[in-house]
């Protein structure tokens, strides 16, 4: 389950999952920032998923691709970074950020930290 709260003070979406993150939540994300009007044109966000797993596999990314491909069409930019600490979620975020380089107006980092994803969110808005 994710829960969302803009953070006004810093421009951006904060989203903290609550147990395991599967291709439905993943899909559920990107469906809730397309139908987000009253979010920025150029969006920032900051997922918090550190200290639980994302239960998804390599072939469900390209899923997770099509739902996000569809979120960006609603947007002008997406930042996006996460933060993970688990083995096996850092190699599907990091997998996830390799097959989004493909998106011209999305970029998206893995961090280890809340405080360096928070920094390279706002570096260059």
């Amino acid at each position: 389950m994710l829960k969302y709260r803009f953070n006004k003070d810093l421009g951006f979406l904060e989203t903290e999952a609550d147990g395991n993150v599967s291709l439905m939540n993943i899909i559920e994300h990107y469906t809730l920032i397309a139908n987000g009007k009253s979010l920025p044109d150029k969006l920032l966000i900051l997922v918090n998923c550190a200290n639980i797993e994302i239960d998804v596999n390599n072939r469900e990314i390209k899923r997770a691709m099509a739902s996000l491909n569809t979120a960006l069409k609603s947007h002008k930019f997406i930042k996006e970074a996460i933060i993970v600490s688990k083995p096996h979620s850092t190699v599907i975020a990091l997998l996830f950020e390799s097959m989004a380089k493909q998106f011209k107006n999305y970029s998206f980092k893995v961090f280890s930290t809340q405080e360096a994803a928070r920094e390279w969110l706002l570096s260059n808005q």
